[in-house]
């Protein structure tokens, strides 16, 4: 679609603890047919998570027209939104909640008609309870006037719909946490403004309260705040006792039936079915034809199932876009991130799960698997590639329930449930061990591998039969990306990098206690850490806790670095000091595409990409004498550098490209697939 002019829009979002959803939401402010002058977050003393996303959002956008705002405490989304409003600066406001989205044509549709209608102060339109908004609008449509009467019965305003004119004195009554919109926009018509309803579907909500059985709290908050509105306009006497009675008893009418429609959804859901609305054919969903056959269709398709978005962007996003190229069709599915627009900008369908990694509530997981299960009964893929352990656990059931008739789970290392530990640890192991030889007693499932001692761990315990488990080195390296710079490794004071996610079992301490031991010899080196705490992990490292090693002068801190490649150029040698049994960790893959010597410890994943003594050293794992002789022999030597370097580079072109992955992972597909893998010439 071709971009207008600007509209004179500022969009308020408050946020409070959304890392996970303002991405989506900014993404579909960004992609509007008429962008906005001005979006203004204001960050209502939100997490960590949070900040961290907002960072990412800031880079990405540009300080001139994403404005990030930041209050101190928590005050309310109120408060939040009356912050924004005082710092706007365009003559129309449009709100949006941080877990709501708009459709690409909602400003257009919006600002114009504003524009082109003075006398309205006030103007609203549909939410939608589903996905996605696909259709497009059309440019004439049904306004209907609201009177301070019609308000009262109807109260079709939702807060993402909404768009006013900046300088109306009324604001959000702050004291209010439930009902504020709605007070608000009962105020503004009971004091003579014009208020007009656009009869479009422009938004979409993804709150739980409005689609989640087991929401009856939330729902009766929500209405309460409502009702307490409609009071507040009776005790001004603004309206009569009949209109306010009645006013009264319709919103608990709206209450019960909304409360009902939610529960009715959850148990659809639960058995399985989607819920089709009436918004849905309004709004050109396709339906999906029963039946697996791929008659009539052109191309096979195929979903990665992958919990976080971040993750497939880094691991699976060459082998996705490789599969699309050679003639599938490619749906990914992850919790909704920041990295959603990306996935999206590839020409690939995302879709939303509500699984979460990190999530141990056993009522979330048990919603978060028939979604799943409701997803692959919809898009029937013909082949899914799960990658790490609650996806291939999860999804391998809802795969076999659903009849999908290919099965490609990765196992990406097994993870801190298999480091040594006690009774407690013991028992969970062999759960997952069980639950895992269900998964693989298919016979059209196969198991990726990216190390061996993985395979071998699968076979010895008889998890998975030898020809359904297949090894395939990593997820790959762009080789034509991560180049070496040879003349790096001579400098004055060497940086010794470790990036990863900041969790203790990727050996963190281990590295700051070797960094002051090498320091307290008088060894001239700079050590680097790289990377954000995985909040939802229990091991995750604490912010405190590394802003406090920095302080100390013992590491450098950087946090989340986007230009990986920048990075691994400044630094002489990568070390990655692990307690994990990883897959093949990609930070030493993208090292030694780069050139430069490593440094690990002896675990499941490293021992594949360092030779002893060619490219790297491996010491035992928590023995931070060995980690630190290991370092002090790299510090002190440019040439052993420079030779590591070479021989880690040609071993990576020679096992590890990301074109030799794919080609690999390809030839699982084709088995899985037989007469409907493409047709070659798509290759």
């Amino acid at each position: 679609m071709v971009k207008r002019k600007a509209a004179p829009v500022s969009v308020v979002i408050p946020c409070y603890r959304a890392g996970t959803t303002i991405g989506r939401a900014l993404a579909s402010v960004a992609a509007q047919s008429r962008s906005p002058k001005e979006v203004i977050v204001v960050d209502d003393g939100s997490d960590d998570e949070t900040l961290k996303v907002l960072a990412l959002m800031a880079e990405k956008y540009g300080s001139s027209w994403l404005k990030i705002f930041f209050l101190e405490n928590n005050r309310g989304p109120a408060a939040a939104r009356n912050y924004g409003w005082e710092r706007a600066s365009q003559p129309l406001i449009a709100f949006l909640d941080a877990d709501d989205s708009w459709h690409v044509d909602k400003l257009a549709l919006q600002s114009e008609f504003m524009e082109s209608h003075p006398e309205i102060v006030l103007s609203g339109h549909g939410c939608a309870d589903y996905q996605t908004l696909m259709a497009r609008l059309p440019t004439r449509f049904r306004v209907v006037k609201c009177s301070l009467s019609g308000l009262l019965y109807t109260n079709s305003f939702r807060t993402p719909s909404v768009m006013l004119r900046r300088d109306i004195a009324l604001r959000f009554p702050e004291e209010r946490r439930y009902g504020e919109d709605y007070y608000l926009w009962l105020n503004i018509v009971g004091a003579g403004g014009r208020a007009a309803f656009l009869d479009l579907p422009m938004a979409v909500t993804y709150k739980s309260a409005f689609g989640v059985g087991g929401q009856s709290a939330a729902l009766w908050r929500m209405e309460k705040g409502e009702l307490e509105a409609l009071a507040a306009v009776r005790r001004k006497r603004e309206t009569s006792f009949l209109i306010f009675a009645g006013a009264f008893i319709w919103s608990l009418l709206k209450f019960f039936r909304r409360l009902l429609i939610s529960e009715f959804r959850c148990f659809k859901r639960v058995m399985g079915y989607s819920v089709k609305s009436v918004a849905d054919e309004s709004c050109g969903f396709e339906g999906v034809s029963p039946g697996w056959s791929l008659a009539g269709r052109q191309n096979p398709t195929i979903l990665f199932l992958v919990t976080d978005d971040w993750f497939f962007l880094l691991h699976r996003k060459a082998l996705a876009v490789a599969a699309q190229a050679a003639g599938f069709k490619v749906l990914v599915a992850t919790a909704p991130g920041p990295g959603v627009a990306a996935i999206e900008a590839l020409g690939f369908t995302h879709y939303s799960l509500k699984m979460r990694r990190a999530s141990r509530n056993p009522v979330r997981e048990v919603i978060g698997f028939f979604d799943l299960l409701n997803l692959y009964r919809r898009l029937k893929p013909d082949i899914v590639h799960q990658v790490s352990i609650k996806p291939i656990l999860y999804g391998s059931l809802a795969a076999r329930l659903a009849g999908v008739p290919a099965v490609v789970n990765a196992v990406t290392g097994l993870g801190f449930v298999f480091i040594a530990g006690g009774r407690r640890k013991k028992y969970l192991r062999n759960i997952i061990e069980m639950a895992y030889r269900l998964t693989g007693s298919r016979a059209s499932v196969r198991f990726l591998f990216e190390n061996p001692d993985d395979r071998n761990h699968f076979l010895a315990r008889k998890i998975v039969r030898p020809e359904r488990a297949v090894l395939i080195l990593g997820s790959g390296v762009a080789v034509e990306r991560f180049q070496p710079e040879l003349s790096k490794l001579k400098v004055e004071v060497p940086v010794v990098l470790l990036a990863a996610r900041m969790l203790w079992h990727k050996g963190i301490k281990e590295f700051v206690e070797a960094a002051r031991v090498l320091q307290d010899k008088g060894l001239k080196a700079e050590f680097w850490l790289a990377g954000m705490p995985d909040m939802s992990n229990p091991a995750a490292v604490p912010v405190s806790r590394l802003l406090y090693w920095h302080r100390q002068g013992c590491v450098r801190w950087l946090g989340f670095h986007k230009d990986m490649p920048a990075l691994y150029r400044q630094a002489a040698i990568v070390c990655l000091p692990t307690r994990y049994r990883e897959g093949i960790p990609v930070t030493l893959l993208e090292a030694a595409a780069c050139g430069k010597p490593l440094v690990a410890t002896d675990m499941p994943g490293c021992r594949e990409i360092i030779m002893p003594g060619e490219n790297g050293f491996l010491v035992p794992p928590g023995v931070v004498s060995e980690l630190a002789a290991a370092l002090e022999r790299l510090i002190v030597d440019s040439q052993l550098r420079s030779e590591f370097g070479l021989k880690g580079r040609r071993l990576v072109e020679k096992k590890f490209s990301d074109k030799k992955v794919i080609a690999d992972t390809f030839v699982v597909y084709r088995e899985l697939l037989g007469e409907n893998w493409p047709h070659p010439e798509k290759f």
